[in-house]
């Protein structure tokens, strides 16, 4: 990874910086409430993994393209109609290799100008990335993925496989200098770090043969506080905390035959039994569920192709989910943010609903009032 001052740095990640349009996207201009639109041309690949930045104007995706092996990063400004590529630093990749970077994981910082990914190098290893919306910068890590800003902006979170064996790190970005400090003991690999609302704690997987299950780590200052949440022998991934901190969404393949099945479970903090709150859902591709941005549920996928795949909210407290009116099929990964008195939702989906016409899939915004609407 190239070497580079980290006080240079951090004045570089303290900038606002814009981004030169680099493709128009294929739709722009004024939304209509309760009406998808694409922000995302077609191309020979599929879009995926939508993340909208904190302000609710910019949404990130990646693009998987099967037969060149590729994923790209892009960043849409959805109100202004343009598109950027994200070009991996010269770290990531190889001029002499025929192996294309894989770029990937985009988390935002919650200053909204700054995000953070994995890009993969010619040998097939992956580092984390830092940019300001115009310019990468490689941080002092090796192996990485899964990258996460702390709620403050001034930590990141991110799994490592830098030990062997995956391990959670968390990195200082005012003390660059000192490197990325260990969370976890080696051992078995841990996986998916996402924050609590306070800043204080992370949540995480750990894989093993007996289950892949999730870890509370309360205070990342004291690591000897940490404790199982789950027990199960199973796969739980992909966890994240409710906008009050209080409870944990993640999806279980418990109690299915089909290892690829998945229901979305919560459990309380404080402690409890997990409850089932969406039964048979498509797990989001690279990050935990999706809360609602009031914290009274939580975005999901029901797989049901004689519906579309339609995107759906289920209530916290438990009961039949909600599902929107997109007019879209195959849809996968759902974001949301709340702007200007809206929930403006991003998803990836892949033609109308209830069209023969095989195509990739593209990215949608549509924005609803609070609740989903009618």
């Amino acid at each position: 990874m190239a070497s580079l001052n980290p006080r240079a740095l951090l004045r570089r990640l303290a900038a606002t910086a814009g981004a030169s349009a680099l493709l128009l996207a294929a739709a722009g201009g004024s939304a209509t409430v309760g009406v998808p639109r694409a922000v995302s041309p077609m191309r020979e690949g599929h879009a995926m993994s939508p993340r909208w930045n904190p302000q609710g104007t910019r949404v990130s995706y990646e693009v998987n393209y099967p037969d060149r092996k590729l994923t790209e990063l892009f960043i849409a400004d959805v109100d202004g109609g343009t598109e950027n590529r994200v070009a991996a630093p010269a770290s990531a990749g190889s001029r002499t290799s025929s192996r294309q970077p894989v770029v990937q994981s985009l988390a935002w910082h919650p200053a909204g100008s700054l995000f953070s990914y994995s890009a993969s190098d010619a040998s097939g290893n992956f580092d984390v990335f830092v940019h300001t919306v115009a310019k990468g910068f490689g941080l002092p890590t090796a192996t990485d993925g899964a990258p996460a800003f702390s709620p403050d902006g001034k930590l990141l979170a991110f799994s490592s496989a830098s030990a062997n064996t995956g391990g959670i790190y968390v990195l200082a970005l005012d003390q660059l200098e000192k490197g990325p400090r260990a969370l976890t003991a080696p051992g078995a690999a841990k996986v998916d770090p996402a924050w609590s609302p306070d800043g204080r704690g992370l949540v995480f997987g750990v894989l093993s043969d007996n289950g892949d299950n999730l870890v509370l780590m309360p205070d990342v200052t004291r690591t000897d506080m940490s404790r199982r949440l789950t027990e199960w022998k199973a796969s739980q991934i992909r966890p994240s905390f409710s906008p009050d901190g209080r409870t944990v969404a993640f999806y279980s393949n418990y109690g299915h035959a089909d290892a690829t099945r998945f229901d979305l479970h919560a459990l309380e903090v404080a402690g409890g039994a997990a409850r089932r709150l969406a039964q048979d859902v498509i797990p989001n591709g690279s990050r935990g569920p999706t809360w609602t941005p009031d914290g009274q549920g939580v975005l999901i996928v029901q797989r049901d192709a004689s519906r579309g795949d339609p995107i759906c909210i289920a209530p916290r407290a438990g009961g039949a989910a909600k599902c929107l009116q997109t007019g879209t099929r195959s849809n996968v990964d759902p974001d949301v943010v709340a702007r200007d008195g809206l929930w403006r939702i991003a998803f990836a989906s892949q033609s109308a609903f209830g069209s023969d016409e095989k195509t990739w899939r593209r990215v949608y915004v549509m924005d609803v009032p609070p609740g989903g609407g009618a």
